[in-house]
């Protein structure tokens, strides 16, 4: 089945997740591939976040947004797909953020329901260095912004540490 049938079959037979995600082969400049998330240990690294699985794939819960602050979103946009009812309910992309505003999207998603993963390269992502991410300037300033926005929510003490050291990150 096609990326799109196996993103839409996920959602059919998980009526609670508001979206869904693949992993995605990365192209780079040079023709070198890597299958993304399972290349940095997506799923070990974000197993505290994991409310069930099957044999389609994970449905992480509330506990994603702390293991994304950690170690990073790992949300592809390319790999994403969105219930209508569940964009109307969060909001759309923020529109004064030129990078981090698909993160911001997902974390706001993640907060008000469960999302789930197909543990599979269901998208293919060719990296050109003339893309938005590549100013890094823009890049870091904007996720700067994102984060330091997600730090006025009410956290606890352990998330407000993670998130100062991902901000820190950011800042170097």
């Amino acid at each position: 089945p096609s990326s799109l049938t196996q993103r839409l079959r996920f959602l059919d037979t998980h009526a609670d997740v508001g979206m869904v995600f693949t992993d995605m082969q990365r192209i780079a400049d040079d023709g070198t591939c890597n299958v993304h998330l399972a290349s940095h240990d997506f799923l070990q690294k974000f197993a505290p976040a994991v409310l069930r699985s099957d044999a389609s794939g994970v449905v992480f819960g509330p506990r994603y947004v702390e293991c994304a602050i950690e170690f990073g979103p790992c949300i592809v946009t390319c790999t994403v797909m969105v219930r209508r009812a569940t964009l109307d309910r969060v909001g759309g992309f923020v529109t004064d953020l030129r990078a981090g505003e698909d993160t911001d999207l997902w974390l706001r998603i993640v907060e008000h329901g469960p999302i789930g993963f197909i543990d599979e390269p269901l998208s293919i992502y060719h990296q050109d260095r003339s893309i938005l991410t590549a100013d890094t300037e823009t890049f870091y300033r904007d996720h700067i912004r994102y984060f330091e926005g997600f730090a006025r929510r009410p956290l606890g003490p352990e998330l407000a540490s993670k998130l100062e050291k991902r901000v820190a990150l950011y800042h170097f």
